[in-house]
């Protein structure tokens, strides 16, 4: 399984052309900052998972002065090639192998069956910031392992989204109805059965993935800086498990805050390297070979699972690393196909193609 091609119109500030990579090694994307490199990737990204990993308004994407973008990738899956188009204006449309699919992407012939890992100078961020850019880092890899859990957070996400409407709806006309009060208990009650439901799925997810990755990442933190360094990644739920008497309990808190208190959209996790907590004490270098460690660790894991491996997409992938990390980088990227952009030209017998911008 590789990205065969990918073929860009109007797309940022990228020059309109064809940007073919061979099936195995890295493909190496080498130019200046501004020359568009990200925005290849973007390109397969998209036309892989129908979203952009840059914005969430694929508008954006269209580059400044022109009305549309067209960008279209040819994926070989199991030695069939299928051609994913992507009309983007004010509403994207996607077509399969010349298939009017509509304006959602049909993962059936292509996520579901096509996986793409993503690295790039953001998952940094994820590693030192916020608690929802390391939730959102871990449920890109936990979906990427099984597809299956997009769409329970998809789920989540929609029912979270009436609770708190639900909490931050004016009481001041509805106090003393008792009608409408209760007809609002009512509604609470689904919500918050639903919300258990997919939550508790949720949380086993993730903590089954945490278990099953820190051996794995260890080995690739390693392998990069050839340091003997113990890292631990360990999950932190908001609640270990999310249960309706809980949330009952809770109410009156919620409905001051109007938001929902309880629930794994308040999860965390913690990346300790040594006795060091990830976002606090670790230089960048450190951070960003912690962040690939997670990646090819998930790779692997993959690579168990579903008896391939996916293509690595990795953005800017040398910066912040010194010369010896790098190298030792580049010998470790897990096999299969990986396409890299750098500023900087990088020697290694495992690139089997560099396109220069």
């Amino acid at each position: 399984m590789f990205v065969q091609s990918t073929e860009t119109k109007n797309l940022r500030g990228l020059q309109n052309g064809i940007y073919e990579f061979t099936d195995g090694g890295i493909n190496l994307i080498l130019g200046k900052n501004g020359s568009g490199k990200t925005s290849i990737l973007e390109a397969v990204y998209l036309t892989n998972s129908g979203e952009s990993f840059r914005t969430q308004k694929k508008l954006n994407l269209i580059k400044t002065g022109e009305e549309f973008s067209v960008l279209t990738t040819v994926f070989n899956i199991f030695n069939s090639n299928i051609t994913v188009s992507a009309l983007i204006k004010n509403i994207t449309h996607y077509t399969v192998n010349n298939k009017n699919v509509g304006s959602v992407l049909n993962t059936k012939t292509s996520k579901d069956e096509f996986r793409c890992l993503l690295f790039t100078p953001d998952d940094i961020q994820a590693i030192s910031g916020a608690p929802a850019l390391r939730r959102d880092m871990f449920d890109r890899y936990i979906g990427a392992l099984d597809n299956r859990y997009f769409k329970i957070i998809s789920e989540y996400n929609k029912v979270l989204k009436q609770r708190n409407a639900l909490l931050k709806s004016n009481d001041k006309h509805t106090s003393n109805n008792a009608s409408v009060l209760g007809d609002k208990d009512i509604t609470f009650n689904i919500w918050n059965l639903k919300l258990t439901e997919f939550g508790n799925q949720i949380i086993e997810y993730r903590d089954k993935f945490v278990m099953k990755i820190n051996e794995i990442a260890q080995t690739y933190y390693n392998y990069i800086s050839q340091e003997d360094n113990k890292i631990s990644i360990y999950y932190k739920p908001n609640t270990a498990v999310l249960e309706i008497e809980k949330l009952n309990s809770g109410l009156e808190k919620e409905k001051i805050a109007q938001t929902t208190l309880f629930g794994p959209h308040r999860d965390d996790y913690e990346i300790y390297l040594q006795s060091q907590l990830s976002r606090y004490q670790l230089s960048r270098g450190e951070q960003r070979t912690t962040g690939l460690s997670l990646l090819f660790a998930t790779h692997q894991l993959i690579k168990n699972n579903l008896g391939y491996n996916p293509v690595l997409l990795l953005d800017d992938i040398a910066s912040e690393l010194d010369s010896t990390r790098v190298k030792y980088l580049m010998e470790h990227i897990p096999i299969g196909q990986a396409i890299l952009t750098t500023t900087e030209k990088i020697s290694s017998t495992n690139i089997s193609k560099i396109i220069n911008l």
